[in-house]
């Protein structure tokens, strides 16, 4: 049963999302930020008993990026829709563009795997810090500076996804390539 908590701390996170975009919607700021708060948590929680148990696996390789991007989109959207966040729509636009990416790279050039970068991952660390602080009343003061962060985070993930991504295929031709002429 062990094995099998990390992918379950992952599914929690897809189930927590509505309830939080609800509390969001409903201006329920504090209950909003102890469900993004525990839904933030999980994303730690998961992948590091994972890696501490051995109990890496394939769907959890695919879940646990795909509850993020549900989550962190799902709460954007709602803050772009119902509070007039503009940034936000740059997260799902950065977060569309990654997920394009690896489908076109499947698609070009069989990549199968499309691995987190560290710039990726903090990324996805003030994606989450911006959300509990723009919730919480002690985030006021922090929210312009957390704003700025998670914009300047957000493009330069961007940015280090597509370089990624490029390297991967020309790694990907460099083989098809160099096969052919042997």
């Amino acid at each position: 049963m062990l094995r099998h908590l990390p992918n379950l701390i992952s599914v929690s996170r897809f189930l927590l999302t509505p309830f939080a975009v609800q509390a969001i919607l409903a201006r329920e700021d504090t209950l909003a930020f102890w469900l993004c708060l525990v839904a933030g948590a999980t994303d730690f929680l998961d992948g590091g008993l994972a890696r501490r148990w051995g109990t890496v696996s394939k769907l959890g390789a695919l879940l646990d990026p795909a509850a993020d991007k549900f989550m962190l989109d799902a709460i954007y959207l709602t803050f772009w829709m119902a509070r007039d966040f503009e940034p936000g729509l740059m997260v799902i636009a950065r977060d569309l563009a990654i997920v394009l990416g690896a489908l076109a790279l499947f698609a070009v050039a069989r990549v199968k795997e499309f691995p987190p970068t560290w710039l990726g991952k903090l990324s996805t660390v003030v994606q989450i810090a911006w959300v509990l602080i723009a919730l919480h009343p002690w985030g006021a003061a922090m929210r312009p500076a957390a704003t700025w962060a998670l914009i300047a985070l957000t493009v330069a993930s961007g940015l280090d996804y597509i370089r990624v991504g490029w390297r991967l295929y020309l790694a990907t031709r460099r083989i098809t390539t160099d096969s052919r002429m042997r």
